[in-house]
């Protein structure tokens, strides 16, 4: 009898070889994803940054989190859509962005008192919705991982409801294995220029960015030296 009703619920299920668990009728759907146009960046992550997953965006002081950030916001403001940074030490420029290509028209700009009021705040940005881009720079604070890990799943949740690009930025990975995509990046050559006889300026400089997590399936781990601008 059992093994007649066993049979049964295979038959309308399917058998092993048709039927593979944690798979939905017609495959996963693709990652929709925000294009930066940033040197060799975009074929890296597989077309841009994720939509609807959690990112980081991770490495030292001046190793291009920063212009990095400014190239997200750009690019979705570029395209109509209205971004919100939430800015724990306070360090967002809006001289700087404006020169990125940022429309501050379009930018929310929040500077929370703590990392945990930093994560509620993006968490109820998230769950708002109507952001093309949602991030949260949470800069050098230290030991930001001691949270408990509710919080970074929690987070990883409300992002997933929508299709934002979400992105934690800060000195080491914080989120673990609620983040989908995280990048660590690292400072290369700096660029100086002298135009006739006035000051030497600082151009830019090359970044190298290392996929250290990935559960997109994008081929390839490492970019070549990408070049950031900085304005």
């Amino acid at each position: 009898m059992a093994s007649s009703a066993a049979r049964d619920l295979l038959a309308r299920l399917g058998f092993p070889a048709a039927l593979r668990l944690g798979t939905a009728a017609g495959g996963t759907p693709p990652v929709s994803r925000l294009e930066l146009r940033i040197g060799t960046l975009d074929g890296a992550l597989g077309g841009g940054f994720p939509r609807g997953r959690l990112s980081e965006i991770v490495g030292p002081p001046s190793c291009g989190k920063t212009a990095l950030l400014y190239g997200l916001l750009a690019a979705a403001t570029a395209r109509g859509e209205v971004v919100a940074l939430v800015d724990l030490t306070d360090t967002f420029s809006p001289t700087a962005a404006a020169a990125a290509g940022v429309d501050l028209a379009r930018t929310l700009w929040v500077r929370p008192p703590s990392v945990i009021a930093a994560l509620r705040c993006t968490e109820l940005l998230l769950d708002a919705g109507g952001f093309g881009v949602v991030a949260v720079d949470l800069g050098g604070t230290r030991h930001p991982s001691r949270l408990e890990h509710g919080a970074w799943a929690r987070l990883a949740r409300a992002v997933e409801r929508s299709s934002t690009v979400a992105a934690v930025l800060a000195r080491e990975r914080v989120a673990g294995t609620s983040s989908s995509l995280g990048l660590a990046l690292r400072p290369l050559d700096r660029h100086w220029s002298r135009r006739g006889r006035g000051p030497v300026l600082f151009d830019g400089f090359d970044a190298e960015v290392t996929l250290v997590r990935n559960r997109l399936g994008i081929v390839g781990p490492r970019t070549d030296a990408v070049r950031i601008s900085a304005a």
